[in-house]
């Protein structure tokens, strides 16, 4: 007997037994540069005996599966290890990766930097926090606001990942800062300590009126 039947608009496919027979102008192809689906993905990591062989095969074709997401949930592949997986393993094989990482949000409003919190994954949110200062988040902020929204919870919970992130994270040259006339600047005096990095200063002459203040992180 037939068992099932799929129908597209070139092709009929049916399946009796453990065979198949395709008919119509369809072809039949599979293409290696297919990454695995989410669903796909989160099933070969419930056999715990093979999930880091697996993800390591994965991820040596398709690093893009950090990013991949579910239908339904809206949970990103990263989340859901996070969220899941007490095996460390397993997220730092993912984060070795150098893909760009989405922080992106499921049908809750949680992301993955949200999740290491909640869950209370010292690792994954060290991981994170070294992700971010690394620059492996897009530095815009619609993809900084999950990060930026956990600070107080990050500074409370992990007071060490949270002053690396704020010494560490790379900063973007405002060009209206940087401006050569200090007419044109709309903050006429401003000085941030605590940064690994300093934005250059145009004239020396603001820099000595800027050092001559003593306070410890801004003075207007």
């Amino acid at each position: 007997a037939i068992q099932c039947v799929f129908a597209t608009e070139n092709s009929l496919l049916c399946t009796r037994g453990d065979s198949a027979m395709m008919l119509g102008k369809g072809q039949s192809d599979f293409g290696w540069k297919d990454h695995p689906s989410y669903s796909v993905a989160t099933m070969l990591l419930k056999n715990k005996e093979h999930a880091e062989r697996a993800l390591k095969s994965m991820l040596s074709l398709h690093p893009e599966i950090i990013n991949s997401r579910d239908v339904w949930s809206g949970k990103s592949f990263l989340q859901h290890v996070i969220e899941t997986s007490n095996n460390t393993r397993l997220l730092e094989l993912l984060m070795n990766s150098t893909e760009k990482i989405a922080f992106t949000r499921d049908r809750r409003g949680y992301t993955p930097f949200l999740s290491a919190l909640d869950k209370s994954r010292k690792a994954a949110v060290r991981m994170l926090v070294t992700a971010v200062v690394q620059g492996r988040v897009p530095r815009l902020p619609s993809a900084l606001e999950p990060v930026v929204e956990c600070f107080e919870w990050l500074a409370y919970a992990y007071p060490r990942e949270f002053v690396r992130l704020l010494r560490d994270m790379p900063l973007e040259e405002e060009p209206e800062v940087l401006a050569p006339d200090e007419t044109d600047m709309p903050i006429r005096r401003m000085h941030v300590r605590g940064h690994a990095q300093r934005s250059p200063v145009a004239e020396l002459s603001l820099w000595r009126d800027l050092s001559g203040h003593n306070s410890s992180w801004a003075t207007f």
